[in-house]
């Protein structure tokens, strides 16, 4: 069969659909995103605000595929007929689903909200249709297969490959035993072969080829978006480009696979689906088995928790305290993410040089997902300062976006503050980073920038506080404004002094990397680059002058570490 779709490959992150929701939301246009005004009118919203690239497409698509997205996973009222749309709710205002999308700010509230989505999907399989009441639900499917997996070798862990080829093109009327029986022999066939990339571009092009309606790369773009819908949930973890079931989510994945009744019919559907489905822990029985779980693994590590709730404790108490307990270990793998990050710093050196353009190397399987460079680029910068370490303050309250199971970034961090603020023992640093590289950078970054370093300024009064602005490529007029060190505040009065440097991602990179072979990787090293950098500004005439001076003091400083 075809490959089946989560979302639609013009939304390759779900992640991201939080993004256009908060934009939708405070645009006006809920319920007139329709016809040819309607995607154009969507389509400029969502460039406008950062969430997508413009380009110059004529057809407006962007607008109706993000769209038709959101209201594939009920974060939307989608058209669902005459008959029933009145007891659904308005065509293309946002749901209830959506809206509890828009409020949650924490990863574990964000995956919720995903994971009722995609489990309140169920497919019509022969028509990949969604508007119905189908019977077939992918996510379940998944579930399935994994298990059976890790029940037959040991590891629910499933490559990329195997999950283009034999579970995105299966459905539930195939036994989950044959599928697997598959995945093994594909297996033992790939450890024969003597060009293991070869042999996996040959089974995608086989099973195309088997099909005859789609091509190979369709194999692979659903296959890459099928992945980050699935590790939006909260159930899987990153296993190389695939996947694997995430342990202490046992409870609540058993629970799902047991659920095998879809919707009994198309008003059921989309009410579900809208609203966010039901999850086996919303029961009282599942959700105490999943608090047990958890409080285990807890006491394991060592890691205090609250005492059990009382017998007659309600659902939304049980649930609460599994919630802080499992936050409490998310916070404990961040701790340790941080401690590792020390001896990451060559793979975290890798990400900077694909940000900045590169190719990765022969071989490598660090890659940046397409639309997601944004979330990268400060997802990386935050893994650079973990591994300068000796932070002042914790790693998790450094960063400002959200983060995942594997500690990859869910979204970008949001608009109001700073992206990155780094504590050290003399010093603050606010990290501010940006892709773009055209004349509207400082435009889009002037503002901001000052506004969230004077913020942290207020917020430490008793230490020295820095900004670091990078980006690929400056515009000379970012520089220009940050030479000046001047922000008026929006609340009023004289202007006040604020200190950013503006730095290429290169100069940048080739410091961090320094820092390591030197090994005097240490927070003394960058704030003498950024000090000597802000006293340049004042003896310089013209931005491209101080650009330049900076450009010196990074790579002077390089160099003498390794010399």
């Amino acid at each position: 069969m075809k490959p089946w779709q989560f979302g639609n490959t013009s939304v390759r992150s779900a992640t991201r659909l939080r993004d256009g929701l908060i934009v939708l939301a405070d645009s006006g246009r809920e319920g007139a995103l329709r016809g040819q005004d309607g995607d154009l009118a969507w389509r400029d919203i969502l460039g406008e605000a950062g969430v997508v690239e413009l380009g110059d497409d004529q057809t407006y698509s962007v607008g109706r595929k993000w769209r038709a997205a959101m209201c594939r996973l009920g974060f939307l009222y989608d058209d669902v007929g005459a008959a029933i749309q009145s007891k659904v709710g308005k065509m293309d205002y946002i749901t209830p689903s959506g809206h509890r999308l828009i409020e949650a700010v924490s990863g574990p509230a964000q995956q919720e909200c995903y994971l009722r989505s995609l489990a309140g999907l169920w497919l019509d399989v022969s028509s990949n249709r969604h508007k119905v009441a189908g019977d077939f639900s992918p996510l379940r499917h998944v579930l399935r297969v994994l298990r059976e997996l890790e029940a037959t070798t040991g590891s629910s862990g499933i490559t990329a490959v195997e999950f283009a080829v034999f579970v995105q093109t299966t459905d539930d009327t195939t036994a989950v035993g044959s599928i697997v029986k598959e995945i093994v022999a594909h297996r033992k066939k790939r450890m024969a072969s003597a060009n293991k990339k070869k042999f996996d571009d040959a089974a995608i092009i086989a099973e195309a080829k088997a099909e005859g309606a789609v091509s190979p790369s369709t194999y692979r773009d659903y296959m890459d978006m099928n992945l980050r819908y699935l590790r939006a949930t909260g159930l899987f973890n990153a296993f190389g480009r695939g996947i694997s079931l995430v342990p202490l989510k046992g409870v609540l994945i058993d629970g799902l696979i047991s659920q095998t009744t879809p919707p009994e019919n198309v008003n059921a559907y989309w009410v579900q689906l809208t609203n966010g489905a039901e999850l086996p822990t919303d029961n009282k029985a599942s959700a105490e088995r999943a608090l047990v779980y958890v409080r285990k693994e807890a006491e394991k590590r060592g890691i205090k928790v609250k005492a059990a709730p009382a017998p007659g404790a309600a659902v939304a108490d049980i649930s609460r305290l599994r919630h802080d307990i499992e936050l409490s270990l998310a916070l404990d793998d961040e701790m340790q993410f941080y401690r590792d990050q020390r001896t990451a710093w060559e793979e975290i050196a890798e990400f900077l040089a694909l940000l900045n353009g590169k190719k990765p190397a022969a071989g490598s399987d660090i890659i940046i997902p397409s639309s997601e460079g944004p979330a990268y680029f400060e997802w990386t910068l935050w893994r650079a300062f973990l591994a300068i370490n000796t932070l002042a303050n914790a790693p998790f309250e450094a960063r400002k976006f959200a983060v995942d199971q594997d500690m990859r970034p869910l979204s970008h961090a949001p608009g109001g503050g700073p992206d990155l603020v780094f504590e050290f023992d003399k010093f603050v640093l606010v990290v501010e980073v940006t892709l773009s590289t055209s004349v509207r950078q400082e435009g889009t970054e002037g503002v901001p920038v000052r506004h969230h370093v004077h913020l942290v300024q207020k917020e430490y009064p008793t230490k020295p506080v820095y900004g670091l602005f990078i980006a690929p490529k400056l515009a000379p007029s970012t520089v220009d404004t940050f030479k000046a060190r001047k922000w008026y505040p929006p609340e009023g009065g004289d202007a006040v002094e604020v200190s950013i440097v503006p730095a290429k991602l290169q100069q940048f990179r080739d410091l961090f990397v320094a820092m390591f072979l030197g090994d005097e990787a240490t927070p003394e090293v960058m704030l003498d680059v950024v000090e000597k950098a802000i006293d340049e500004a004042a003896k310089h005439d013209s931005p491209s002058k101080w650009e330049k001076a900076i450009d010196s003091i990074f790579e002077g400083t390089a160099a003498a570490l390794v010399a």
